[in-house]
Formats: C-alpha cells, structure tokens, sequence
C-alpha cells in the first residue's frame, strides 16, 4: 500500500471518528484543511477521539503533538508519522 493510500484511509477513519462524535452540523464537509476548532469539539472528545486512534493504528500521541493539532490533516499527518515510526499501519 503506498503513503497516500495509507493516508487517504487514515483520513476516512478519522472524519468517521468526527463525524460520529455529534459535535458538529450533519453537512459539515470535513477535509484535510477543516480546522479543529472549526468542529465545536472540547478537549474531551478530542483526547477520545486520539485515543481511539492511537489504540486502532497502535500508537503513542505525546502531550507537544497534541499541542500542535489545528487541523484534520494534523491528526492525519500525527497517526501516519507515528505510525511510520512504529512500521505499523493495520490493513
């Protein structure tokens, strides 16, 4: 599988992941560029929703990477990254 296919299917699980929170409007279209904050998620939901992740892909998000998240593609780009670091992605 190459990089982008492992992203593309990252990014579809984590806009699930958003999507079922029920923070947000039923049209929201979400994309890589959709800012976080622009979801109406708390910090809660949030750390839920990178737990998930990090169970799901086997992964370890630090405290600094979660400082730095701004946008879906942020997350996106954090679980591929560590993933890579970890040479785990599940099929």
């Amino acid at each position: 599988m190459s990089e982008q296919d492992t992203r593309d299917r990252i990014l579809g699980r984590v806009c699930e992941l958003l999507n079922s929170a029920g923070e947000m409007p039923l049209d929201t279209d979400l994309s890589a560029n959709t800012e976080l904050v622009s979801l109406g998620l708390d910090s809660l939901k949030l750390i839920e929703i990178v737990y998930e992740l990090e169970t799901e892909y086997n992964v370890d998000a630090d405290e600094a990477a979660l400082a730095q998240l701004r946008t879906v593609g942020d997350l996106v780009g954090m679980v591929c990254q560590k993933s890579q670091d970890n040479h785990h992605v599940p099929a």
